[in-house]
């Protein structure tokens, strides 16, 4: 489902109007091979979207949603952890690999009320509302998990200023949740990572006692995986020869599946929005949505390179008076330095002795 969002001011009034509309749609991929107990993940994103005036009170509007899809599966590798006779010397080393994998998933709905400050006028229309959750907390008890969180909600809405002319307001909060989450197996031998998403969010404007809309009223559902995995030991062979017979080693590379390894980096990038005449009069709100992001490690396997684009998206009154929300995207790179133990990734090899 998509949600289309139209800003738009009316010929008698510079207040800024909002029409949204949900939209749904399908579409099935072809995989290119099996997989065994596969995890699918979807990151969708909107593409361009082009629209026009039917008449003064309809609008065509076409757009495209593109969603890249990440499948990853288990697949069985055989490999030699021992071998005897015919004087054979083995050199091992120690693998470590996901033993245990549990998955849970579970979607909450919160609901919320917010009164705006008194400071702040009524509301008209909600132009703009984001939601975004912070790291989760997450204690063991008993063989379930419980997990503690915040929802932070930012919403920009018009409204009238002292003069009657149309303005725009910002208004953030948040919004806690706690749950207890069922994981059998899980014990004090495995390690966690819990990812909490905000799958829909509905702001909308409610009236007070007196009349006015000054309360917000938040719709929220969360998404909540949890993933545990429980590591254990082997020794596999590595190299191999005999002090008699001729021997052969042929290597292959398996991926020995681990823990993944969480990684949390800041980064300031800046961009020049508008200089001369451009130059907003009122600048109401601000924020970046990045997009197209793309890793892949150095030449030297010890930097990760991050780069994609950021759109920078204002709400503005220019100097004619007339409000707007202009955006440009700019393109950024940075390299986070890896660990000895991140930077070496999963691979092993795997040894077929002759």
């Amino acid at each position: 489902m998509c949600s289309i969002r139209i800003l738009y001011c009316s010929e008698e009034s510079s207040v800024l109007r909002c029409v949204s509309q949900r939209q749904c749609f399908s579409k099935s991929v072809e995989l290119a091979e099996l997989c065994g107990t596969p995890t699918v993940t979807l990151v969708p994103k909107a593409d361009h979207v082009n629209y026009r005036a039917v008449n003064k009170r309809r609008l065509d509007l076409r757009g495209a949603v593109s969603i890249k899809i990440r499948v990853d599966g288990e697949k069985a590798h055989e490999l030699i952890s021992s071998a005897e006779g015919c004087h054979i010397q083995l050199k091992k080393i120690p693998v470590k690999y996901a033993a245990k994998k549990l998955t849970a998933q579970k979607s909450i709905q919160l609901m919320e009320e917010t009164e705006l400050p008194t400071t702040q006028p009524p509301v008209i229309n909600i132009v703009s509302s984001r939601c975004t959750v912070r790291e989760c907390e997450k204690k063991m008890i008993s063989g379930k998990l419980l997990v503690k969180g915040n929802a932070d909600a930012e919403v920009l809405y018009s409204c009238e200023d002292d003069s009657g002319s149309g303005a725009l307001e910002a208004m953030s909060y948040g919004i806690p949740f706690s749950q207890i989450i069922d994981m059998d197996g899980l014990d004090d031998s495995c390690e966690c990572t819990v990812n909490a998403e905000a799958v829909c969010c509905e702001i909308t404007p409610s009236a007070d006692k007196n009349g006015d809309n000054r309360v917000l009223k938040t719709e929220l559902e969360l998404r909540i995986i949890c993933r545990a995995v429980k590591t254990a030991s082997v020794m596999v062979v590595e190299d191999a020869y005999s002090t008699v017979h001729p021997c052969e080693v042929k290597t292959t590379a398996v991926m020995a599946e681990q823990m993944p390894v969480t990684m949390t980096e800041n980064f300031r990038c800046s961009a020049k929005l508008a200089e001369g005449e451009n130059v907003p009069q009122t600048v109401y709100g601000m924020w970046c949505t990045p997009k197209n992001i793309n890793a892949h490690l150095s030449d030297d396997g010890q930097m990760l390179v991050i780069s994609g684009m950021l759109t920078y998206t204002s709400a503005v009154r220019d100097m004619n008076g007339m409000i707007s929300m202009p955006d440009k995207d700019e393109t950024f790179e940075e390299t986070v330095q890896l660990d000895h133990e991140l930077s070496g990734g999963g691979n092993h090899r795997g040894n077929t002795c002759a």
